[in-house]
């Protein structure tokens, strides 16, 4: 009788994988190319002070915390496909307005909605690697699933600065626009995997957030909670070391992100999120 733990392991790269996989990568490219464009728009055309870019850029996460829950619920009631394709032209309708965003308050609304774009997008997408990747290869999924995210962040931020050149920030709003149509006829192609309802009917009714979820989730907020000053103010930062653009610190850092998460990848499933995300956050 043959050992159960020589059997094959399941396969992870399947056409529907792949078919998410590329386009998120879509997604964040288009989220990319505003990266370091946003904070140089409200510093300068709008005139922003500091706290003025911090609370347009911050705008942004807001909308997505406290969409993320109702997103999760409604991936579990109508899909994961319709959030998917739905947040995409959500966020290219929201590129295209900010066009007309000539004051800050008008700035930070088409922020919020990009916001509750990337909270569809995001939820829908990782809720369908859940879904296709096999028990025993769930964290390995998941980090490769991640790499559409950083990949996207490095080369969104060279293809935003070389649209803008010195002022062009329609071009900018534009190409985002662009590249988020595209994730959304991308994410069309994508199968969807939630489960079918009951026979019974709806789905039963349960809190928003999972108390299992509240210990991890303070821990991933500690987690990013630098990462977001870094993100508003290094396109700033590098303008006043005299450096043209932000690309390359951010293309460092999302180079290495890859990297460590290619190298890593079974990691997760090796050594358990407990010890590896608090070995994480120590270093």
């Amino acid at each position: 009788m043959p050992d159960a733990s020589s059997s094959p392991r399941p396969r992870l790269l399947t056409p529907a994988f792949l078919a998410i996989s590329v386009a998120v990568l879509a997604y964040f490219t288009a989220d990319g190319i505003t990266l370091p464009i946003a904070p140089r728009y409200a510093a300068g055309p709008l005139g922003a002070d500091p706290f003025g870019v911090g609370l347009a850029m911050g705008a942004f996460s807001l909308s997505a915390l406290l969409l993320r829950p109702l997103a999760g619920r409604l991936a579990d009631r109508r899909g994961r496909r319709p959030l998917l394709v739905g947040g995409a032209l959500l966020f290219a309708a929201a590129m295209l307005g900010h066009l007309v965003a000539n004051t800050l308050p008008l700035l930070i609304v088409m922020r919020l909605l990009l916001g509750v774009a990337e909270a569809f997008v995001f939820v829908a997408a990782l809720a369908a690697i859940a879904d296709m990747a096999p028990e025993a290869r769930r964290g390995e999924a998941i980090s490769f699933f991640s790499l559409s995210l950083y990949l996207g962040i490095a080369f969104g931020p060279t293809i935003g600065e070389t649209a803008l050149g010195t002022d062009r920030y329609w071009l900018v709003w534009i190409v985002a626009a662009g590249m988020a149509l595209a994730a959304a006829v991308l994410g069309g192609r994508v199968p969807e995997t939630r489960a079918p309802e009951p026979a019974g009917g709806a789905i039963r009714s349960t809190a928003i957030i999972h108390p299992a979820g509240v210990l991890p989730g303070i821990a991933v907020f500690g987690g990013v909670w630098g990462m977001a000053g870094f993100f508003v103010f290094l396109p700033l930062h590098a303008l006043d070391l005299g450096f043209d653009g932000a690309r390359l610190f951010l293309t460092v850092f999302a180079v290495v992100v890859v990297g460590s998460r290619i190298v890593g990848a079974r990691a997760p499933d090796r050594f358990g999120a407990r010890r590896l995300s608090g070995a994480a956050l120590l270093f």
